[in-house]
């Protein structure tokens, strides 16, 4: 599921379904806010909302909703007239996993997807066109992915998934800034500024990695911090120093 606020229409929510459809409601309500999209076969792995900027930007004001389905493209699609935006975003070689839309400096809007093939892909989602090299270094298939924004105003993006890391990258240099270790695989991410949300099999922790870094690779980690206070609290593996990644109180369910 994913939430936007659509001009004039107010808040909605997506949802997508084994049943091949993805719908679109008022959370208020309780009904659809639009037809429902459907045919997408093997079921809906993914959705994500985004909102392309108001200047200059082709489609301006304009709400994005982007669609995984059983395989290895992203759609584009106007969620208010079921048109695809674009062509499918093909650059992933099996199944996508994950979606999320960030804003680049100037108002650019990206979309990143996650997948079986360990990798994931930054695009242009009103034209379709990839923005940049693929980011890699994921031993597992990648489950979410999300962005956030660093104090100094560059755009980053934390992924992660089944080799039980999560990876901050620079999304503008395509460098990897931090690496997080978790003991399980992880599931969700959900990212405000540098504070960093991590959803895994062992329950919830919330961080603030160091991203001030500017190495090219995700460097190999030399200490561990295990958040206090439950059995399923998660260790978290810093850089190389241990005071470097800001652990918060953590959240156990």
């Amino acid at each position: 599921m994913a939430f936007a606020t659509a001009p004039g229409r107010g808040p909605l929510v997506v949802s997508g379904s084994a049943d091949e459809s993805v719908r679109v409601w008022d959370p208020g309500t309780g009904t659809p806010a639009a037809q429902p999209l459907t045919g997408f076969t093997g079921g809906v792995d993914t959705v994500a909302f985004g909102t392309a900027a108001g200047d200059g930007e082709t489609g301006g004001g304009r709400l994005l909703l982007a669609v995984s389905s059983g395989g290895n493209t992203v759609r584009v699609w106007d969620p208010f007239t079921g048109a695809p935006v674009t062509k499918p975003l093909a650059g992933h070689t099996v199944r996508v996993r994950s979606l999320a839309f960030g804003r680049a400096s100037g108002g650019r809007l990206l979309l990143a997807s996650g997948g079986d093939d360990r990798t994931v892909q930054v695009w242009e989602p009103l034209t379709g066109a990839l923005a940049g090299q693929a980011l890699t270094g994921h031993t597992g298939w990648v489950d979410s992915v999300a962005f956030g924004v660093a104090p100094s105003g560059r755009l980053l993006l934390a992924s992660g998934g089944g080799d039980k890391t999560v990876r901050v990258w620079d999304v503008a240099t395509r460098h990897c800034l931090a690496t997080v270790h978790r003991r399980s695989t992880v599931r969700s991410l959900a990212m405000a500024g540098t504070v960093l949300a991590i959803g895994d099999d062992d329950g919830l922790s919330v961080i603030e990695p160091d991203v001030a870094a500017t190495q090219t690779a995700c460097p190999v980690p030399t200490a561990a911090v295990t958040a206090p206070g439950s059995a399923k609290s998660a260790a978290v593996t810093v850089r190389a120093d241990p005071a470097s990644d800001q652990l918060r109180p953590p959240i156990n369910w």
